[in-house]
């Protein structure tokens, strides 16, 4: 009498983490499976996926890892590529606001990025740039109305400007001064409350005391 075929389970996939890295060409490409081995790559890695999808518990152990509720599949691979990424927005001196937006949620995904001491040095700076912004005493490019918007004082280019044009304006639509300035200029101009002035080109921010 024979013996009855013996049932063999089929192993359970469990989710696994890649990153994919390349060079500048993408001739060269290579997957590793952590963010350490990421970060020390000497290629670039910018995208994090779980190719054979996440279960529950993959979702539970980051949001207990960050103390984030609520996240999707999509949401810990987008932040994981970030995580990977030793330039975005880790390199940056300074900060835009979806850029803040975005590393503000996956700094709790890598607390130890390598990059991290000169990452927070750059949300400071960001933050400050807000609170001079709302204070009206930084700008870009645009219109301004003083003082409704801007303070009245001296304005200066914060750094190099190209091809940059301003205009100081009356209220009665004079234009009180103005300049297009080239690549390198030092760039500053006096505006008194009632008038306005204009930012166009590769400017940059300006700032008054």
């Amino acid at each position: 009498m024979s013996s009855p075929p013996t049932t063999v389970e089929a192993p359970v996939e469990t989710a696994v983490l890649e990153i994919m890295c390349h060079s500048d060409d993408f001739a060269t490409k290579e997957i590793v499976s952590s963010l350490k081995e990421a970060w020390q790559s000497d290629l670039e890695c910018d995208e994090a996926v779980f190719p054979l999808g996440g279960d529950v518990e993959t979702i539970e152990e980051w949001e207990a890892k960050t103390g984030i509720n609520g996240l999707t599949l999509e949401d810990v691979e987008f932040n994981l590529s970030i995580c990977a990424d030793r330039e975005y927005p880790w390199s940056f001196d300074v900060l835009t606001d979806p850029q803040r937006e975005e590393a503000d949620m996956a700094v709790k995904f890598c607390p130890e990025h390598p990059d991290m001491k000169k990452f927070k040095k750059a949300m400071k700076t960001s933050e400050a740039h807000i609170l001079k912004e709302e204070a009206g005493e930084r700008v870009v490019n645009g219109t301004y109305y003083v003082p409704e918007d801007a303070k009245p004082g001296v304005w200066r280019a914060e750094g190099k400007v190209e091809d940059c044009y301003w205009e100081v304006t009356a209220a009665d639509g004079t234009i009180v001064a103005n300049n297009f300035a080239r690549a390198g200029s030092k760039v500053s101009f006096s505006v008194k409350s009632g008038q306005s002035f204009t930012l166009e080109g590769g400017c940059g921010p300006f700032s008054t005391d």
